[in-house]
């Protein structure tokens, strides 16, 4: 018996794996801001409402400010781009 292989549209359509999901998401954001700061490019964030950049060396600088609240999504929520 060969072991399911959970492909991501699995994984988004089957509510007991969306923790996979978040897991994923974590760990593809905590490689790309190693590889960033590897090769010396700053990362660029949301801090308490403020959009920062942050260079390699930690130097913090405010960008911009987001103005609406973040839209609320609920489990299940389909949406079109």
């Amino acid at each position: 018996m060969t072991p399911k292989v959970k492909y991501l549209s699995y994984i988004e359509d089957t509510p007991k794996h969306h923790h996979l999901l978040q897991e994923i998401a974590e760990k593809a954001v905590q490689k790309a801001i190693r590889i960033a700061k590897e090769n010396n490019i700053s990362i660029t964030y949301l801090l308490d409402g403020k959009i920062v950049r942050e260079s390699p060396d930690g130097q913090i600088e405010v960008i911009g400010e987001v103005e609406e609240k973040p839209r609320e999504v609920k489990i299940g929520e389909q949406f079109e781009l």
